[in-house]
């Protein structure tokens, strides 16, 4: 009986909802001043001094996959896209930090891994939620069904 409550199906819909929503929060918070912000001067400075080209267009482009992302995973729709684009997004985030902390080499070292722990952490659940998908209590289930 407890079983059934526990590992229900239901459960695990609105787990997924709690999870896209919370990461939608977060991610529109993040993407918003990329997007928006007068000045992303500090961003563009390190983007250019591990190599990634673009200045002010690459800081708009990872704005607005956060901003516009966050949205798309808080309403659940085209959520696999929206997670490939994020984890694409975090991969860029990972190797900007870890250049930043002393290149590969130096990767694995506690410095190095907290600066990039956060980002690394989102992608692998946006490779999940590619796998896994929004769930049912999302816009995605209403306009194209469950798989």
């Amino acid at each position: 009986m407890i079983g059934k409550i526990l590992y229900s199906e239901n459960l695990i819909h609105f787990g997924l909802l709690v999870l896209r929503i919370a990461l939608g929060v977060a991610f529109i918070v993040h993407g918003f001043p990329k997007l928006f912000g007068a000045s992303n001067q500090l961003f563009i400075g390190k983007l250019t001094a591990v190599g990634i080209p673009g200045g002010d267009i690459a800081v708009r482009l990872a704005g607005g996959a956060q901003f516009l992302g966050g949205i798309t995973l808080m309403i659940g729709f085209l959520v696999r896209p929206t997670a490939l684009v994020l984890a694409f997004t975090m991969g860029v985030a990972v190797f900007m930090h870890i250049e930043l902390t002393g290149g590969i080499a130096d990767a694995f070292t506690i410095k190095a891994f907290s600066s990039y722990s956060h980002a690394l952490e989102d992608g692998i659940v946006f490779l999940a939620l590619i796998f896994i998908g929004p769930g049912k209590y999302s816009l995605d289930s209403k306009l194209f069904g469950r798989s």
